[in-house]
């Protein structure tokens, strides 16, 4: 002990003197803060890594989504050409290649799945990295296809018949329409659908396959549209007319559009529809039928898709280019002219929004299907639950075989459930396990 003079209390030698730290204290340090990175750098690498590149210059992410270049066959752009408004940038995620011209395509209201109709007759559930989660041949080409919200409920107009699928593509029913259907959609919840047939018929369903309405119009209803409930159904026709009715079947207005109704598409309210017609007018109007053409296109408008609350319209021609525009009409973005692999321009013949208007999906008769991102969020992403292969029962053969083609190799998923990016938040906890053990050693 020593006593410094003045000062009140004996001063330990241990106090002043600082100890030198033991050789492989530094070590150890070292050795923390390598694990510490060693983790974080493999939680984002699962989260992130890139692999399964394909030849057509697609990266594989994390959630499965591809990055994928464009490769010629578009041109994107933000903003409209001297028409004011905002503008919006995308990002094209993947491109998928299909063996026949796609039809018809949906997109759920959350992005995470995408439905697409071919001209070979098959319906396609492919999930938001562009992996086809199942396929089922339908015999004949696809005319119109539609989601609910939930994913629960796909619906599809082929040949003449109506038929309704789960989420897992088994075949839950089919309506026999008596004649070709060219229009079909399904309510938001799922509990209703609808179908146009080329004899005028406009068919109203329950999530059962049973007919609710059974309407003649005037002409071949080529577009229909289904609203919450079923409270309301809007429906296109060639003549140029729009028809909103209510859930008995009762007309509550009609619209001259001008020429015939490609495509039609409304708020589940049904306060906003939008419509698309051969002479490419795009048509918006209100609840009570108030409103008309907003915007005229160059070639025919084919398809046209609201958002949720009905502020952004997405609009595809027969030209090849897809535009997004506002409720006046004014384009805030396009991408085009969509060509085949000879160069030769193709239509856009089916657009879709998700219900923010953060996710759009384009189909092509180049037998392409583009997705496009407007946000920086990934989208969630449904992933395939294989499921042991098992031979079909006597009584079941014929729905078996429609649950997949033979060149998918797997079963179709019983459970298909949202996914996030794995790897990086079990990497955070041991890195945050790790600088917790480092400041207790510092500590000691």
């Amino acid at each position: 002990m020593t006593r410094i003079r003045c000062y009140p209390v004996p001063i330990s030698h241990s106090s002043l003197i600082t100890c030198p730290k033991p050789p492989g204290h530094r070590r150890i340090r070292k050795i923390l803060a390598c694990f510490i990175a060693f983790c974080l750098i493999c939680g984002i690498g699962q989260a992130y890594s890139l692999e399964n590149a394909t030849s057509e210059d697609r990266f594989l992410v994390g959630t499965k989504l591809f990055l994928n270049a464009d490769s010629g066959s578009g041109t994107t752009s933000g903003g409209s050409s001297g028409s004011g408004g905002g503008s919006s940038t995308a990002v094209l995620l993947w491109t998928s290649r299909f063996p026949a011209a796609v039809t018809a395509v949906d997109i759920r209201a959350d992005g995470a799945v995408v439905v697409v109709g071919t001209a070979d007759g098959n319906v396609t559930h492919l999930n938001s990295s562009g992996t086809t989660l199942w396929t089922v041949p339908s015999g004949d080409p696809v005319s119109a296809v539609g989601i609910a919200d939930d994913g629960n409920g796909i619906v599809a107009g082929t040949g003449d018949r109506l038929m309704m699928l789960d989420a897992g593509g088994h075949v839950i029913w089919t309506v026999d329409a008596k004649s070709r259907t060219l229009g079909a959609g399904i309510s938001p919840d799922g509990n209703h659908c609808a179908a146009g047939t080329i004899a005028g018929d406009l068919l109203v369903t329950d999530n059962r396959g049973g007919v609710l309405q059974k309407i003649l119009l005037e002409s071949a209803v080529n577009t229909v549209a289904v609203g919450s409930e079923g409270k309301f159904v809007t429906a296109g026709t060639e003549n140029g007319t729009i028809r909103l009715l209510g859930a008995e079947g009762d007309v509550l207005w009609t619209h001259d559009a001008g020429s015939a109704v490609q495509s039609v598409s409304m708020t589940g309210d049904g306060t906003i529809i939008g419509a698309g017609t051969g002479g490419g007018a795009v048509v918006m109007l209100d609840g009570e039928g108030k409103g008309g053409t907003v915007w005229t296109a160059a070639s025919a408008a084919n398809a046209v898709h609201l958002d949720a609350d009905g502020s952004t319209l997405g609009t595809g021609t027969s030209g090849g280019y897809a535009y997004l525009m506002n409720g006046a009409g004014l384009r805030t973005w396009q991408y085009g002219r969509m060509k085949n692999i000879d160069g030769k321009n193709c239509a856009v013949t089916g657009i879709a929004l998700s219900a923010s208007a953060d996710y759009l999906v384009i189909g092509s008769d180049n037998r392409n299907v583009y997705y496009f991102a407007f946000t920086s969020r990934l989208p969630p992403t449904v992933m395939k639950e294989p499921e042991p292969a098992a031979p079909p029962s006597a009584g079941e053969g014929a729905h078996a075989s429609m649950r997949t083609t033979p060149a998918a190799g797997v079963a179709v998923a019983e459970a298909l459930t949202p996914q996030e990016a794995p790897g990086f938040c079990a990497a955070a906890c041991l890195g945050a396990l790790a600088v917790v053990a480092a400041s207790r050693r510092r500590g000691r």
